[in-house]
Formats: structure tokens, C-alpha cells, sequence
């Protein structure tokens, strides 16, 4: 009786049914994901916007600083919770310091209290700390590992949508005319906004999927960023990984300095909250744009992950067990990931140094004069271009580095691994608040000659790292 062949199924469509069923779970992390970043930088914005009309442009460098260090110092007891504990509950926890964050930030901003919204800002650093390796850890959980790169694409989309809604939200917000009770009542927009963003973000992660702790028997890392280094310190027996954590750390510290820099140079081209803030939001929409196509690269094969099918081999069996010294084994059908030759690895020497390039073009772009294009200035047309580029590049960098981050690493170490990464991404945005105090005495927008020189600088190292697998290969 001849046999009848069976149809032919690919991975990706095999999986096609548990990426539709984790799309409502997957919608409900993208929304507490981008409520958090709305809130953030929302009230960051218009907390710099606040200290550079108030002659003190060097608060903003400390600000990012204050929000940058419980990454650094808390990286290691943030993985702890993402691997200990059920991920939905460590969300849901972190969504309630949100809220209590927002109430000493509203506080702050009513009464004009710089300490308490430094506070706030520290605040929101310890909630993203803790909140952020329990989310992307679950979406591994979520999705098979070839849909990785994708989500993670599609959530730099959502969430980089809340940055940007942030950003010129709190130049309008500033700008309401009007008061209250003697205050501005920009100010009171500001804070009645951070309040409500808070709430709904904690009301949306109730909805977040749950699943069993990873690692229930891992033990706290009471030495703190002590473990933190040995776990880095671990990593660098997987050399590509640990090159992509750094390489992650590189552009933050760049991609930081930059939206600093942008609001610097627009107040010192005259350009008012409004379109200052916007000039940050088309950076932010630019590296949607990047993550975006990123998942196109994802749909046309570069995922980084290549489908393993099912197939029969041999093993070798001692004789003294019979047989002919071979017996023959299964493997189960599943993706392996490639540490070569993918094909976003192949891009990040050419987006860095279009980043370069864009930043560099930035730093000249006082010298455009005071002509306009219909209502809008020239100056602000040009850097809104630019920006706008140098965001895409960034996101051709983030997105991929970041989602190999995430599928990297085993299920029971994946949480402080990326706590651990995190710590590192935040050391960059770290040293970024610290080199914008230097930018900041400098004339005109000569700190993007700054950004520009360490973004060319990222696109060598690239360019080496991707060199040394080629080795490999």
C-alpha cells in the first residue's frame, strides 16, 4: 500500500497558535511597558524643562544620574525578584512604587521643591530597575524563540510611542496657560498627568500573563553589585554575549548624551519648551522607525535564529553495551541560535556611523541662521532631520542587541542576566549625565561633537566583534 506523504509545515507555522493566543497577554505588557516609560519621561522632561527656564541646565545631568544608579547599585536583587518569584507579581509590585513615585513627584512640582522631584526621579529608577528584568524575561516565556526578535520589535515600537507621547506631552503640559491657587497651571497639568499615567499602568499590569518562578531556590544576592560583577564576570565565557551587553551599554551612554544635548541646544537656539521637546520626539520616533525595521529584517529571515528540524542521528555506544557501537538518536524539533553571521550583526558598523554622522551635522547646525520656512525656523527643520536619522540608527542598534540579550541567556539565569545587563546599559546613561555636565560648559551644540566621536567610536568596535566571528566562522 503506498504510503501518503504528509504536508509540509514550517516552525513558524506550527507556532502560529501560540503566537495568537499570547497577543492579548502580549498587548497587556506592551501597555504597562509604555505607561511606565510615558510617566517617566514625562515627568523627566518637564522636570528639565523646569530646571533649564529656571537657569539651572546642570540639574538635568543629575537628574539622569539619580535615575540611573539603582540600576547600577540594584541590578543584582532586581534579577533576583525576575528569577525568585512569579515575573506578574514582581510587575505588579513595581507598578505600585510607580504610583507612590508620582505622588512625591506631583508633590514636588506643586511645591516647587527640587529635592522631592530629584526623588520622584530616583524613584522611577528603582521601579524600572525591578520591573524591567521581570517583563522582557517573560516574553521569551511567551513566544517560541524565533519570534523573539519580532516582539521585541514591536515592543520598542509601543513603548518608544509612550517615550515619545512623554516627551511632548510635557512641553504642551508646561505650556497650558492660566493658574491655580497662585501656581501655573502648567504645573498642575504636569502633575495631575503623572498621577493618572501612574494609575492606569497599574491597573493594565493586572492583566500581565503569569507563570511559575524560574529559579524558586536561588539564593538573594546579598553582596549586591559584587554579584552583579561575578555574574558579568561569568558571561564572558560566552564572548559574543558578552560583547553585545557592552556594545548595548555603548549606545545608551551615546543615545543619552544625545537627548541632553537636544535640549540644551534648543534652548540655546531660542526654540521654547514645545518645539524643544519635540525635536527629543522625533528622535524617539526615528528609533521606532529603526525597531521597525528591524522586525521587517525578523520577517525576511534575519532573526538571528535558524529553524532545527527533525532529524535522525547517531550516537556513539560503548561495546561492551552491544550492538555496532552506534546508536540512533532523535532530535526534537526546535531553533538554534546563530552567533554568526546574522544579519542585523552585519548592520551595526554602518548605523553607527550614520549616528555619528547625524550628531556630527547637529553640532553645525547654528550656523544655518535665523531664516524660516513659512512659521517654522530653518535651524529647527534641520535638527528635526537629523535627529530623526540619528534616532533610526540607534534603533537599528537597540532592538536586535537587545532581544539577543533576552534569548541568550538559559531559563533559570535569564533574569539576573539581564538585571545584569540592564546595570551595565545604565552605567552608560550613567557616565552620560556626567559627560553632559562637561557638554554643558561647552559653546553652542559642540557636545554633539562629543556624541558624535564616541558613536564613531561604537561603529569600530562593531566592526571588530563582528570581524572576530567571521573568524569563527
Amino acid at each position: 500500500m503506498p504510503t501518503q506523504a504528509l504536508p509540509h509545515m514550517s516552525y513558524e507555522s506550527a507556532d502560529e497558535g501560540q503566537i495568537r493566543q499570547a497577543r492579548g497577554k502580549f498587548l497587556a505588557m506592551a501597555a504597562a511597558y509604555a505607561l511606565g516609560n510615558f510617566t517617566d519621561n514625562f515627568y523627566r522632561q518637564g522636570l528639565a524643562l523646569l530646571a533649564i527656564a529656571a537657569s539651572l541646565p546642570q540639574l538635568q545631568g543629575w537628574a539622569t544620574v539619580v535615575f540611573a544608579l539603582p540600576f547600577v547599585l540594584l541590578a543584582a536583587p532586581a534579577g533576583w525578584l525576575a528569577d525568585r518569584f512569579a515575573k506578574r507579581r514582581v510587575v505588579v509590585a513595581a507598578k505600585l512604587l510607580e504610583v507612590a513615585a508620582a505622588a512625591v513627584g506631583a508633590a514636588g512640582v506643586l511645591s516647587g521643591r527640587w529635592n522631592l522631584m530629584l526623588a520622584m526621579v530616583a524613584l522611577m529608577g528603582l521601579q524600572a530597575a525591578i520591573f524591567g528584568p521581570a517583563l522582557n524575561g517573560s516574553i521569551p516565556q511567551l513566544y517560541p524563540a524565533w519570534y523573539v526578535l519580532k516582539a521585541n520589535a514591536l515592543l520598542k515600537v509601543v513603548t518608544t510611542a509612550g517615550i515619545l507621547l512623554g516627551l511632548l506631552g510635557a512641553g504642551l503640559a508646561l505650556e497650558c496657560p492660566g493658574s491655580l491657587a497662585n501656581l501655573p497651571a502648567g504645573r498642575w497639568a504636569l502633575a495631575a498627568v503623572v498621577v493618572a499615567a501612574a494609575l492606569a499602568g497599574l491597573a493594565v499590569s493586572l492583566r500581565v500573563p503569569s507563570f511559575a518562578p524560574s529559579n524558586p531556590a536561588i539564593r538573594f544576592p546579598w553582596s549586591g553589585p559584587a554579584h552583579t560583577l561575578r555574574t558579568l564576570a561569568g558571561v564572558r565565557r560566552d564572548r559574543l554575549l558578552w560583547q553585545v551587553i557592552w556594545a548595548d551599554a555603548f549606545i545608551w551612554l551615546v543615545s543619552s548624551l544625545q537627548v541632553q544635548m537636544i535640549n540644551l541646544w534648543g534652548e540655546r537656539l531660542g526654540f521654547g519648551p514645545g518645539l524643544t521637546a519635540s525635536l527629543t520626539g522625533l528622535a524617539l520616533a526615528g528609533l521606532a522607525g529603526g525597531g521597525y525595521l528591524c522586525g521587517r529584517r525578523a520577517a525576511l529571515g534575519g532573526t538571528g535564529f535558524q529553524p532545527v528540524p527533525k532529524r535522525t542521528g547517531y550516537k556513539p555506544v560503548p561495546p561492551e553495551a552491544g550492538g555496532t557501537g552506534f546508536q540512533p538518536v532523535q532530535e526534537k524539533p526546535g531553533h538554534r541560535l546563530q552567533t554568526c553571521a546574522t544579519k542585523w550583526l552585519s548592520a551595526l558598523p554602518a548605523a553607527g556611523a550614520g549616528l555619528a554622522a547625524c550628531q556630527a551635522l547637529a553640532a553645525l547646525v547654528g550656523l544655518v541662521g535665523t531664516g524660516r520656512v513659512g512659521p517654522m525656523p530653518l535651524a529647527w527643520l534641520a535638527l528635526a532631520a537629523l535627529t530623526t536619522g540619528a534616532g533610526g540608527a540607534a534603533g537599528m542598534w537597540l532592538v536586535p542587541l537587545e532581544a539577543f540579550i533576552q534569548a541568550r541567556p538559559s531559563e533559570g539565569d535569564r533574569g539576573r542576566i539581564i538585571a545584569a545587563a540592564n546595570a551595565t546599559a545604565f552605567v552608560g546613561i550613567l557616565l552620560s549625565g556626567l559627560v553632559f555636565l562637561g557638554c554643558s560648559q561647552l559653546p553652542g551644540g559642540s557636545g554633539f561633537f562629543v556624541a558624535a566621536g564616541l558613536s564613531l567610536l561604537a561603529a569600530v568596535l562593531a566592526r571588530r566583534m563582528i570581524a572576530e566571528e567571521h573568524q569563527k566562522l
